[in-house]
C-alpha cells in the first residue's frame, strides 16, 4: 500500500512543480495530471485486489524517472511555442487546405465504408462479442487492402488535421463551411471505428487530441468561436460519454465499475508486477516494429518471460520490452532531447507543431498503453511531417493575419 501511495505522491509533486512554473492549464498540465489520475486509480485498484499484485519499489522509481524525462519538453512555455507558429509568416494556408482536402476525401471514403458496419454494431448491441472478434489473429475491417490503407491513413492523419483545424480557427478569412467540414471529417471516422470494434480507447484518444489541439491556439481563437466550441464539446462529449458507458456495461455487465477502475488503474501496477519482474530477454525492437517484423517472422513469442496478460503497461513499458532498462533510458532521453531541440527553434511551423503534439499524445496515452505498432506510427508521422513541410510553407510574401 505504501508503494502505490508513494508512487502517486511523486506525480502529485511533479504536477505542483509544473503549476508553480507555468501557472496555467496547458497540455503539459493535462498530461501530468492524467498520469496523477492513473497513479491514484492504481491505489484503488490495489485496494480492490491486493493479492493480485506483488509489488516492489524499484520499478515504480524507474518508471517515474523515465516519465519525468519524457515530461521535460512539456515544461517549455506553451504560449511561446504557439506564438512562434501563429506569427510565422511563411505558413502557406492554401497548401494546408490542399492537405486537408486530401484528408477529407479519405475521411469520406472511410465514413461511407464504416457506416453500414457501425449501424449493424449499434443495432445489435453485442459489443462484448464484437470486441472479442477483434482480438482474433490479425484483425482487418475490410477484405479490400486499399480500403484498409485509406481507413488507417484517416486515423493516423487525425492529429495533424486537428492541429491545422485549430490553427485555421484563428484565420478569419477561411470559410466556416470549410472549417465545419474539416471538424466533422476529423470526428466521424474515429467515432465510427470505435462503434465498429466496440472500443473505448479510440474515444478517449480523440477527446484528448482535440483538447491538446485547442490548448495549442486557444489564446488566438476568437471568444465567439470558443463559445461555439464549448457547445459542440458538451454535445459530442455527452454522446461519446453515453456510448462509452453503454459499451462498458455491454462488455462487462455487473462488473462495469471494477472494469473502469482496472482500465485506468493497472498500467503502472502491471509494469511493476507483470513485466519487469520476470522478463528474461528483450525484443530488440521487435515489439516496437511489430508490423514490419510480422512480415518476416511468424508466430513470434511476445511474452519474453513476462506475465502481464494485457498491453496496458505504459509507453515506457513498451520500450522496456524491446530495449531493457538501460536501452529504455537512452531511448526516452534521446526522444526528450530531440523534441526539446525542435521546439526551441526560432521559427516553428505547423509541421513542427504536429510532431510536438504527436509526441505529447503518445506520452499522454502512454500513461496506459502503447500499441505494438509504434514504429509504423512514427514512420507515418515522419511522412506527414514532410508533407506539411512541403505543402504548408512558402517563401513568397507573407499572408496577412
Amino acid at each position: 500500500m505504501t508503494l502505490v501511495i508513494g508512487n502517486a505522491l511523486l506525480y502529485l509533486i511533479t504536477l505542483l512543480v509544473y503549476w508553480h512554473k507555468q501557472r496555467r492549464m496547458d497540455y503539459g498540465f493535462v498530461t501530468i495530471a492524467f498520469y496523477l489520475i492513473v497513479a491514484i486509480c492504481c491505489i484503488f485498484e490495489y485496494i480492490a485486489e491486493p493479492h493480485r499484485w506483488e509489488l516492489t519499489a524499484w520499478p515504480f522509481v524507474y518508471l517515474f524517472i523515465a516519465n519525468l524525462i519524457l515530461f521535460l519538453p512539456l515544461f517549455s512555455s506553451s504560449d511561446k511555442i504557439a506564438a512562434k507558429v501563429y506569427y510565422n509568416r511563411s505558413i502557406n494556408i492554401p497548401g494546408l487546405q490542399i492537405f486537408c482536402g486530401i484528408y477529407i476525401i479519405f475521411a469520406l471514403i472511410t465514413t461511407i465504408c464504416y457506416f453500414p458496419l457501425a449501424w449493424d454494431s449499434l443495432q445489435s448491441g453485442a459489443w462484448a462479442s464484437i470486441r472479442d472478434s477483434t482480438y482474433e489473429e490479425e484483425f482487418h475491417l475490410f477484405q479490400n487492402p486499399i480500403l484498409n490503407i485509406i481507413a488507417n491513413l484517416s486515423t493516423h492523419f487525425t492529429i495533424a488535421v486537428i492541429v491545422i483545424y485549430f490553427f485555421l480557427l484563428t484565420q478569419p478569412r477561411i470559410s466556416k463551411a470549410f472549417k465545419t467540414t474539416l471538424l466533422i471529417s476529423t470526428i466521424t471516422p474515429m467515432a465510427l471505428t470505435a462503434l465498429v470494434i466496440a472500443a473505448r480507447g479510440h474515444i478517449f484518444t480523440l477527446l484528448f487530441n482535440f483538447l491538446l489541439g485547442f490548448l495549442c491556439f486557444r489564446q488566438y481563437i476568437p471568444k465567439r468561436t470558443k463559445r461555439t466550441l464549448l457547445v459542440w464539446a458538451i454535445v459530442f462529449g455527452g454522446i461519446l460519454g453515453l456510448y462509452t458507458i453503454a459499451v462498458t456495461i455491454a462488455r462487462f455487465g455487473q462488473e462495469s465499475d471494477s472494469s473502469l477502475l482496472y482500465y485506468f488503474g493497472h498500467s503502472m501496477l502491471t509494469f511493476d508486477y507483470g513485466l519487469t519482474d520476470t522478463i528474461d530477454t528483450y525484443g530488440k525492437g521487435a515489439y516496437t516494429f511489430r508490423r514490419f517484423v510480422n512480415y518476416v517472422v511468424h508466430d513470434l513469442d511476445w511474452t519474453l518471460g513476462t506475465h502481464f496478460g494485457t498491453s496496458f503497461f505504459t509507453f515506457v513499458g513498451s520500450l522496456y520490452i524491446d530495449f531493457g532498462p538501460l536501452g529504455t533510458m537512452i531511448a526516452v532521453t534521446l526522444l526528450a532531447i530531440s523534441v526539446r531541440v525542435l521546439i526551441r527553434k526560432h521559427n516553428l511551423d505547423l509541421a513542427d507543431m504536429f510532431i510536438y503534439l504527436f509526441y505529447i499524445s503518445t506520452v499522454l496515452n502512454g500513461a496506459l498503453i502503447t500499441a505494438p505498432d509504434l514504429g509504423w506510427r512514427c514512420l507515418l508521422a515522419f511522412i506527414i511531417y514532410i508533407m506539411l513541410k512541403t505543402l504548408g510553407k512558402h517563401h513568397a510574401s507573407a499572408h496577412a493575419r
